[in-house]
């Protein structure tokens, strides 16, 4: 993730496991507001379908407001080659937060084709 958007990301290291479920990775921030993230791989990783949920267990983003946040991921094919990465997150308190919704970003077939080919 670091070389895929190196902008906003400084690095990732993986505190626990294999990088599979029950994994736990700490992402480090390059600028902006917060410094670090720690998530948690839950049950669902779901390779074919290109999904996967995760538990934001530990960072500056939940303040003191949330315990947790649940993302569920999912990567679907644009028409212009790259791809679509779809987010929904819920919060452990029914919160009502702008990042507490379904959101979509579009990654340029460029990054796609990089993030594949150097393993990001």
């Amino acid at each position: 993730m670091p070389k895929l958007m190196p902008y906003a990301i400084k690095s990732v290291k993986k505190l626990e496991g294999d990088g599979g479920v029950g994994t736990v990775i700490q992402i480090n921030f390059a600028a902006g507001p917060f410094k670090y993230e720690k998530h948690r791989t839950d049950d669902e990783i779901d390779i074919g379908s290109h999904f996967s949920k995760h538990t934001l267990i530990e960072g500056d983003l939940l303040v003191d407001k949330l315990d947790s946040i649940v993302f569920e991921v999912k990567f679907e094919a644009s028409r212009n080659g790259g791809c679509i990465v779809k987010i929904t997150s819920h919060n452990s308190r029914d919160l009502s937060l702008d990042l507490c919704q379904t959101r979509a970003i579009s990654i340029p077939d460029s990054r796609v084709t990089y993030a594949i080919s150097n393993d990001t």
